[in-house]
């Protein structure tokens, strides 16, 4: 269930084993089936806001739909399955190959926000950062283009990391967030478990990003400060604060701790 709405795929919780699901001796699936048909008009969002599953039973909190997405959904072709993190993984993989980056295994029109590409590596210490690049507003023509280009610079132009080796391929794991449309905040707007904060100095010439879920920043403050530090913004200067949500889009594996994302 977390891992379909993850994936904004509620349509696949509707198709489910009903072995399956009889066999988890469940108690929400009806509930669930009233909450998808209900929002089944709207533009989906799926966001888990939380899970856990302290005593062997889960108890997750999650939305369906989101109408200030509307837009993004729609610049995707309805016939087409999306999975934007194996459209980094095809750009990487063919960069690292071939040294070309032209992908065109995914359909796609319009172009919206900008898109982050995280790649990390299963090498000691486990699920280490092997690389982070992203573009705060468009940069290319379309989504995917996008997203291609800021996959293949991950890999190859993280200033902290060498570019990636072919032999490193196998290890690699893919997410990509698509950013939405930003929106002026203040301080007490912000929720870094929702919102990613973008910070500007007065002048708008130095300006960083963080992206919202991010282990270990657990306050509106620690979130600001970590954005303010990357983008070279001295202590104690006025400030812009924009806030943004964000789709992630990953790949997911039997040995993915839930600490990776």
């Amino acid at each position: 269930m977390v891992d379909n709405l993850r994936s904004v795929a509620p349509q696949r919780i509707v198709e489910i084993d009903q072995d399956l699901r009889a066999l988890a001796g469940e108690c929400g699936y009806r509930s669930m089936l009233v909450a998808i048909g209900a929002g089944r008009e709207l533009p989906l969002a799926c966001e888990v806001l939380s899970y856990e599953a302290p005593f062997g039973v889960g108890y997750m909190v999650a939305q369906l739909t989101n109408s200030s997405t509307e837009a993004a959904y729609g610049l995707f072709d309805q016939d087409t399955d999306i999975d934007l993190a194996a459209l980094a993984r095809e750009a990487v993989e063919t960069f690292v190959h071939t040294g070309n980056q032209n992908v065109t295994s995914l359909r796609h029109k319009g172009t919206f926000g900008g898109a982050c590409a995280l790649l990390r590596l299963t090498k000691d210490p486990y699920w280490e950062l092997r690389g982070c690049i992203g573009t705060i507003e468009p940069v290319k023509d379309t989504l995917a283009q996008e997203i291609i280009a800021n996959a293949i610079s991950a890999a190859t132009h993280d200033p902290r990391f060498p570019p990636v080796r072919d032999e490193e391929l196998s290890n690699l794991r893919y997410s990509v967030d698509v950013l939405l449309p930003s929106e002026p905040a203040v301080m007490q707007e912000l929720d870094p478990l929702i919102y990613g904060v973008i910070v500007e100095d007065e002048s708008g010439s130095r300006r960083g990003l963080l992206l919202p879920d991010i282990p270990g920043v657990e306050s509106a403050e620690e979130q600001v400060e970590i954005a303010a530090r990357k983008a070279g913004i001295p202590r104690g200067a006025p400030l812009k604060l924009s806030r943004f949500k964000v789709e992630r889009f990953r790949e997911t594996f039997n040995d993915t701790p839930d600490e990776f994302f």
